[in-house]
């Protein structure tokens, strides 16, 4: 997939222009208030939305994405360029204390989910919390094939079972318009 591309051509469905809602829901209601101060990376964040939403509500957030159009048209200074996957930047490499996912598990293949729940454990220390929201079900027309690429939960969750336990999880109550029951927010702890 041309990421760049995508952004230069204005293809973005992805990009609603805001923060995920139920991420705000949950930073309004203090749910995050134990990742204030602590260092925590979006992976594929795109503009950078979430991460704006998690500064605002006082978390040292920071994203990673692999567009440098993304990048240099986001939303906040806090962006940076690269694969979160496959990459061994010291931005990131020092243990982080959380990741918050919106997005980047849904666009990869789904050959390299292993890859990318193993850069997780790899890159969040022991104890930290991965937390996100998760696309089960993308809805795509017959045939077509994504990205975004579902995950039905039983999936998802045997995914990320060797290295992670999960803490919470629920449909959320705040989505964007037509995604409706089809996402899972997830909390989970490194082991």
């Amino acid at each position: 997939m041309d990421w760049d591309k995508r952004y230069a051509e204005e293809d973005t469905p992805w990009d609603k222009g805001a923060a995920h809602p139920e991420l705000e829901r949950l930073l309004l209601e203090g749910a995050f208030a134990d990742w204030s101060g602590l260092s925590i990376v979006a992976p594929g964040a795109g503009r950078g939305y979430d991460v704006s939403a998690l500064e605002t509500a006082g978390v040292t957030a920071f994203g990673v994405d692999i567009s440098p159009l993304a990048v240099e048209t986001a939303v906040t200074d806090k962006m940076i360029l690269g694969d979160f996957i496959y990459s061994e930047s010291s931005k990131w490499s020092e243990g982080l204390s959380g990741i918050w996912e919106h997005t980047c598990f849904c666009a990869i293949p789904p050959e390299m989910r292993s890859d990318y729940v193993s850069a997780c454990a790899r890159l969040l220390r022991p104890g930290g919390l991965l937390r996100g929201i998760f696309f089960l079900n993308p809805d795509m027309d017959r045939g077509e094939n994504g990205p975004p690429f579902g995950c039905p939960q039983a999936e998802l969750f045997e995914h990320f079972s060797s290295d992670f336990e999960i803490l919470e999880s629920h449909i959320p109550l705040q989505t964007y318009s037509g995604r409706e029951g089809r996402e899972l927010f997830v909390e989970m702890r490194r082991k």
